[in-house]
């Protein structure tokens, strides 16, 4: 028996289309498989199941533009006269089959040379013949695939920053000190006084450590330096980098004193060992969400060219040239990118990623549409009247909370190491005051003990470390959160706010209910037979859900663009459409049916709302809830017996109201959490404390945020809040651990009875008790939470 699902892409099966005993949904799958049986490359289903993704069949002629000189320059990397090196983003790179299908370009495009693929960055990079392949044909043989390349203005203009090679560079480094010096100071650990070789070579040694702790002092701890002198000096606070400045320069001016002196071999082991462990803290995060851009401006939504009308021609142009006065085509699914007078052709707009409203709205010619509106329709004519940074889209972004940056919550390492910064720095000079009137010689030992044993380093990775890891569950777990800080901030939110359109609802698929008289057979068959004349998104949705295989002939059709359908079906005129093409006055996204211009009924479109959103509202009644909708308030009743009693609504909110709305929160006092999708909410976003972009795939087009989150997670919520609440108290076990560490060690310091070699000893022992505290406690409670919390 023949599976109801996809072999190429598992999806479910409605047309059946069979090849060698499998079924396919659509034709660009069944047509993968056979390229890939075709050059015995069936490995690509071995590797995962159902791996492959259904390829994009719409806007087929959107490629056209890369074989334009000026936008091809923009995109390769390199060019000769024979060969063409260019890297394209696919966000649809998701396991090892497309890696190795991707890899093996080559078996399949004879002109392409070579493929590698960066899972990381979700890039692909092509070397192909130059002569015998353009670059819009590669493009469409990636789409072809299933592999469709993102091109926008964002991908473009985006550079990669020199901070983070930079930042790596300093981590090599240590690391490569870190390690050497080790193997330089292991030796003299274990070494007795019969080992004369040893005894005759130690001075040698403490001088090569000498020389590799240059480069871990003036290069790769700088970072250490220049906060705490930004911190000190220009802002007067005391930073937690500031005691951690004291105790590598403590046990690097003690290690050249031991050195110089003969005393000793020196800390140059331990100070190569605290600087690579602090910098290795800091790079978890770096790595992980290399590829999350959290940051977004409207040139990630905007494609890279447009096809301009000029002198009777067609030509393709990017979009940073693009004028007043130029007129452009917008084909079917594409972009407006800047507000433009309609001059030819039927425009459908669809503004629900820009207002929330998911009703379409038609234009006229003469009528302005806005920027960010998408085509739903046929090819329109469109003059442009404002430059793209003057449009409404544009000016979204431009709006004053996008300048202001959020006050973060006091951070827990910085406060306390103020406190424990003046309470070092105070026993170090009580411990020196008491030395120079009982014993001088204990004082220089006993106050550089004291900076070394009590250097917060402890203090200082439990943060990042336990937060840190916190992150990479999180992650696991479909949610990318953009920093440590952001963490802090969820744990101490009141107040959720929710979008409704593509938060709540789900951005694909809506539930059709019919309202009216019976439909008998043939009625249903008669309705069928005028829908799939037309490529309206609502038409071919209706079609899909009557599901009726036979139909009628039809003769005198005819389509009004923004209204509807009518065609005469077995000599009886069928009209199908929108309230005013019919007459009847409604608030819903409905269409309408009449016979000989009789409403038999109409068909209700609903918003399918996500999976469990009753328990998971329940799930946070500790908070308070309220939903801001740009939408109709045609579903209030339903809502309102999803949430609980208090929670607030309300609805027709424009962008600045839902801004609005989040700043009056805030002036009363409340921290808020907001969870939004699309363009507008992402002033709402921004100005809340933590802002969540719900997207269905991680690398589409999402606002400017704090917290990524996979649309298909929505019913964990209450783990994300739960974990980031219970994670800053493993910050305050791990500060407590590091505290009872630095006490035990103080105590013997101020003695005089411990040495600086023991206490540089305990220094990375109680840094790397902290570390596997922090990496093991929450792990062993996400687990917990997971396993045995009965609400998720």
């Amino acid at each position: 028996m023949l599976s109801n699902r996809c072999f190429h892409c598992n999806k479910e099966v409605v047309d059946k289309i069979k090849v060698d005993e499998k079924v396919f949904c659509c034709k660009g799958c069944k047509s993968v498989y056979e390229i890939l049986h075709k050059y015995r490359l069936e490995k690509f289903y071995e590797l995962n199941q159902s791996p492959g993704i259904s390829p994009d069949e719409k806007n087929i002629y959107n490629f056209y533009f890369l074989d334009t000189h000026q936008i091809r320059e923009k995109l390769v990397d390199f060019d000769d006269d024979k060969n063409t090196s260019v890297r394209f983003f696919i966000p649809t790179i998701h396991c090892s089959s497309c890696i190795w299908l991707l890899e093996n370009l080559p078996k399949v495009q004879p002109n392409i040379i070579h493929s590698t693929v960066d899972f990381g960055t979700r890039t692909i990079q092509v070397i192909f013949k130059k002569k015998k392949l353009k670059l819009s044909e590669l493009a469409y043989f990636l789409n072809s695939m299933g592999y469709k390349p993102i091109l926008s203005l964002e991908s473009v203009e985006k550079k990669e920053t020199f901070y983070s090679r930079h930042f790596f560079c300093k981590v090599v480094v240590s690391f490569f000190c870190f390690a050497n010096t080790m193997l330089l100071a292991f030796p003299e650990y274990l070494w007795s006084n019969e080992d004369l070789w040893l005894e005759k070579k130690q001075h040698f040694f403490h001088l090569l450590m000498f020389f590799l702790s240059f480069p871990v002092i003036f290069y790769s701890a700088t970072d250490f330096f220049k906060t705490a002198y930004h911190a000190v000096v220009l802002q007067k606070k005391i930073h937690i980098d500031l005691p951690i400045s004291l105790g590598i320069l403590s046990l690097f001016f003690r290690s050249i004193y031991e050195v110089l002196t003969g005393f000793g071999s020196g800390y140059f082991d331990s100070l190569s060992g605290l600087v690579f462990f602090m910098l290795l803290g800091r790079v978890f995060q770096m790595i992980t969400y290399r590829y999350l851009a959290f940051d977004r401006d409207y040139k990630s939504f905007y494609p890279i060219a447009v096809i301009r009308c000029h002198n009777g021609k067609e030509e393709n142009i990017l979009l940073s040239n693009l004028k007043i006065g130029d007129r452009i085509l917008i084909r079917n699914e594409e972009i407006v990118p800047a507000d433009s007078i309609l001059i030819r052709g039927s425009a459908i707009i669809d503004n629900s990623f820009i207002t929330g409203e998911t009703r379409l709205r038609s234009r006229k010619v003469g009528e302005r549409i806005y920027a960010g509106g998408r085509q739903r329709g046929e090819i329109i004519e469109i003059e442009v009247v404002k430059k793209i940074e003057q449009s409404r889209l544009t000016r979204l972004w431009r709006n004053q909370v996008f300048k202001t940056s959020k006050v973060y919550l006091d951070n827990l390492v910085n406060t306390w190491s103020s406190y424990f910064t003046l309470a070092v720095l105070g026993i170090a000079a009580g411990t020196g005051i008491y030395w120079y009137y009982t014993n001088p010689e204990n004082l220089f030992q006993s106050v550089c003990t004291v900076l070394i044993v009590a250097c917060p380093c402890a203090l200082a990775i439990s943060t990042p470390f336990t937060l840190g890891n916190i992150m990479r569950i999180l992650s696991l777990d479909g949610f990318y959160v953009k920093d440590i800080h952001t963490i802090e901030r969820i744990a101490s939110i009141e107040e959720l706010v929710f979008d409704k359109t593509g938060t709540l609802t789900e951005s694909e698929g809506t539930n059709i209910d019919y309202s009216g008289t019976p439909l008998d057979k043939g009625k249903r068959i008669s309705i069928a037979s005028l829908l799939r004349h037309s490529k309206h998104p609502l038409s071919c949705s209706i079609y899909k859900h009557i599901n009726e295989k036979d139909v009628y002939q039809i003769h005198d059709f005819k389509e009004i663009p923004g209204n509807g359908l009518q065609a005469y079906v077995n000599d009886n005129l069928v009209k199908v459409g929108s309230d005013d093409y019919v007459g009847v006055l409604n608030k819903r996204t409905q269409v309408f049916f009449s016979i000989n211009e009789k409403i038999w009924g109409s068909f209700v479109f609903y918003h399918r709302y996500r999976l469990c959103i009753k328990e998971v509202f329940w799930d946070l009644k500790s908070y308070k809830l309220s939903i801001l909708s740009g939408d109709n308030n045609a579903e209030k009743t339903f809502l309102q017996s999803l949430l609980p009693v208090g929670s607030e609504m309300l609805f027709w909110q424009n962008p600045q109201q839902k801004l609005d709305y989040i700043s009056g929160l805030q002036k009363s006092g409340k921290r808020v959490m907001m969870f939004g999708d699309g363009l507008n909410d992402a002033g709402a976003l921004k100005k809340s404390d933590v802002g969540v972009a719900v997207v269905e795939h991680v690398n589409s087009f999402y606002p400017n945020c704090d917290v990524l989150m996979q649309a298909n997670k929505f019913d964990r919520i209450p783990y994300l809040m739960k974990l980031s609440r219970t994670s800053l108290k493993l910050v305050i076990s791990s500060f407590l651990i590091s505290l009872f560490y630095n006490l035990i060690g103080l105590s013997f310091a101020v003695t005089g009875t411990l040495k600086p070699v023991i206490a540089a000893i305990l220094m990375p022992f109680s840094s790397m008790s902290i570390v596997m505290f922090s990496t093991f406690s929450t792990w062993i409670y996400a687990w917990w939470l997971k396993r045995f919390w009965k609400k998720i």
